[in-house]
């Protein structure tokens, strides 16, 4: 399974998403973000567009992953260095291991759209439907 952890500002729209998870690579089988921004309407849209599940994480899931990026605003709101980073490791559970990941957006989509991240992370074979919660563990 491939997880992307998707940390977005509210101005992001349908074709931003899209945009950023091209660029940072596709292929992905469960999105993942904050459970704050999992029902934000192009986030939801995107994930329908794509036939992909979503699963939104708690803060405090968010805050017991450890990031190798980090940004100060990000770790005030949301207790991590990197929502998206912090976010796909949580969703992939222990078994993660670090995939591609990046900024995906340039001062083009900041001004327009507000700029966001993509990490992909991998927890082994098999579809994000398959996946038990004691998978996750």
């Amino acid at each position: 399974m491939r997880v992307a952890g998707i940390g977005f500002r509210a101005a992001a729209t349908v074709e931003s998403l899209a945009d950023a998870l091209g660029r940072a690579g596709g292929g992905v089988d469960l999105l993942a973000t904050a459970c704050g921004k999992v029902d934000a309407p192009a986030f939801l849209a995107f994930a329908r567009d794509l036939g992909l599940p979503v699963l939104g994480i708690a803060r405090d899931a968010l805050a017991r992953e450890r990031t190798l990026t980090h940004s100060s605003r990000v770790a005030d709101r949301f207790g991590t260095g990197s929502l998206a980073e912090a976010a796909a490791l949580a969703a992939a559970g222990r078994r993660a291991a670090r995939g591609l990941g990046g900024r995906a957006g340039d001062g083009g989509d900041c001004r327009k759209d507000g700029w966001m991240t993509v990490h992909f992370i991998g927890a082994g074979p098999g579809a994000a439907d398959l996946l038990t919660l004691r998978g996750r563990d």
